[in-house]
């Protein structure tokens, strides 16, 4: 990191970043070019591991792409309030980043998802559901677990 006077090291301050936002850009290889979407998410923190959850419908191009390659990168970030200088012109945002890498792990046994789908809708509502079997065997939820992060604030 160039500017190690923004980098963040305390994990604490790192779980705070990733608590206050809510999408999480998600970049794949796709042949020759790079894929990034953006993605709802939930995550839980495993000692100096994060674990981020998403879910959607089981085929499209993401999910192709995860199962051709499922090395990936991601980013989570926050925008605070624009910096002025005197004469109104903005010369700065205030930011949070957390940048990382990890692999896609599809998630297929029931319980699994149904922890993974609560945990996404605790972080995105602050609220937990029910889902039935049923809905669960419809949905595909998938993880990234990542030990190799980096994160940044101004």
């Amino acid at each position: 990191m160039r500017r190690k006077d923004r980098e963040v090291t305390d994990i604490e301050i790192v779980k705070e970043i990733v608590e206050n936002a809510k999408v999480c850009h998600v970049a794949v290889k796709d042949g020759e070019v790079p894929y990034i979407v953006p993605l709802s998410y939930g995550y839980q923190f495993d000692r100096e591991k994060i674990i981020l959850y998403f879910h959607s419908a089981k085929v499209g191009k993401k999910i192709d792409l995860f199962h051709q390659e499922n090395k990936v990168c991601f980013e989570i970030s926050n925008w605070r309030e624009p910096q002025y200088n005197g004469e109104e012109c903005i010369i700065d945002y205030g930011y949070s980043s957390v940048i990382g890498y990890g692999s896609v792990i599809f998630i297929e046994e029931i319980q699994e998802k149904r922890s993974a789908l609560s945990c996404i809708n605790v972080h995105q509502t602050k609220r937990s559901v029910n889902v039935k079997d049923i809905q669960l065997r419809a949905l595909c939820i998938y993880k990234i677990e990542s030990d190799l992060f980096f994160a940044k604030s101004t």
